[in-house]
C-alpha cells in the first residue's frame, strides 16, 4: 500500500519511472533491445544505419543479427546461433563510415592472401595469322572497294 502511494505521489510530481523506482527500492526497468537481421558483404562488413561494421571474414556473405539497446553506445553482431562475434561503438546514423576491428582486418588480410593465386602468371596471347577464309573475305572487300572507288571517282 505504501508503494502505491509513493508511485501516485511520484506521478503527480512529474517524476520519471526510474526515479520513482529508485525511491521505492526497485531496480530500473530492463532496457529495450532492438535486433535486426543483416547480410555481411564479401568484404566482411555489415551495413547498419548508414555505416559499415566489420565481422570476421568467416562470416562474409552470411546473415547476422545486429542488436543494440535503445540509447546504448555499442552494437553487438551475432551469428544466427546467437553467439556474439563483434562489438562496435555505435556511430551517428548516416555517416557512411567504416568501423573495423583490428583482429578482423588481420584475419581478412590472411584470408585474402591465402586465396590469392600464386601460380604461373597468365601467358600472353600469341598473334595467330588469318586463315584462308579470312584472307578470301579480305580480298573480296578490297575488290568491292576498288570497284566502288572507280565508279564514284570517274563521275567527277
Amino acid at each position: 500500500m505504501v508503494e502505491r502511494e509513493e508511485i501516485s505521489r511520484g506521478i503527480a510530481a512529474g517524476l520519471t519511472a526510474r526515479s520513482i523506482a529508485g525511491r521505492i527500492g526497485q531496480a530500473a526497468p530492463y532496457p529495450v533491445i532492438i535486433a535486426e537481421q543483416r547480410a555481411a558483404s564479401r568484404q566482411a562488413l555489415v551495413a547498419y544505419r548508414g555505416n559499415r561494421y566489420s565481422v570476421p571474414p568467416e562470416l562474409a556473405m552470411a546473415t547476422v543479427t545486429v542488436t543494440r539497446p535503445v540509447g546504448g553506445q555499442f552494437i553487438d553482431i551475432a551469428t544466427p546461433a546467437g553467439i556474439i562475434i563483434a562489438r562496435h561503438k555505435l556511430l551517428a546514423d548516416g555517416l557512411s563510415a567504416t568501423v573495423r576491428d583490428s583482429g578482423h582486418v588481420v584475419a581478412l588480410d590472411v584470408a585474402a592472401m591465402g586465396a590469392a593465386n600464386s601460380g604461373r602468371p597468365h601467358r600472353r596471347k600469341e598473334r595467330i595469322p588469318p586463315g584462308p577464309e579470312a584472307l578470301a573475305a579480305a580480298a573480296e572487300l578490297r575488290d568491292r572497294l576498288a570497284a566502288w572507288l572507280s565508279r564514284n571517282t570517274a563521275c567527277r
